[in-house]
């Protein structure tokens, strides 16, 4: 009937999960999480990017369950001015981990495998940031610091 096939994984049970590709485009969510979530929600606020950090984060927290599947049921075109290609400060990333610190938090979940797989994801992601993106030599002095800070921040909640 068209449905695919695949993994069933409960999000909070097998938090290993979480390490995939977040990006919202390569799921079909319900509806129903949506209506049913009202802060499963995009940030809009000029200038933000990677809104799809925190919006990932709340909505397979609140998923029973989703399906892993190698069946491609849409087609996206990779371009070379994508929000990645545009950043030219990194706090954006930090407001979106904070957003999800906040949710963690407001959960009661700090500590729990799906907030440590959180923080694995977030020290992922900002190391590919002070790895791969153009900074000044001052610049990346100041982001190894806010880097090494919010880690340690997150092992102080007993997230990492």
């Amino acid at each position: 009937d068209g449905v695919p096939t695949g993994v069933v994984v409960n999000p909070k049970n097998t938090p290993v999960y979480l390490g995939l590709f977040n990006a919202p485009w390569i799921k079909i969510r319900r509806a129903a999480l949506l209506r049913d979530h009202p802060d499963v929600r995009f940030k809009e606020e000029r200038g933000l990017y990677f809104g799809d950090i925190s919006f990932w984060t709340k909505e397979l927290f609140y998923a029973d369950t989703f399906v892993l599947s190698d069946t491609a049921l849409v087609n996206y075109r990779v371009t070379h001015t994508n929000s990645t290609n545009k950043i030219n400060k990194y706090d954006v990333y930090f407001k979106e981990f904070h957003e999800v610190r906040r949710f963690l938090a407001e959960h009661n979940a700090h500590g729990s495998g799906y907030a440590k797989m959180n923080a694995e994801k977030t020290r992922q992601t900002l190391e590919w940031v002070y790895n791969e993106l153009e900074f000044d030599k001052d610049t990346l002095r100041e982001l190894r610091a806010d880097i090494d800070r919010y880690l340690s921040e997150e092992k102080a909640l007993g997230n990492y």
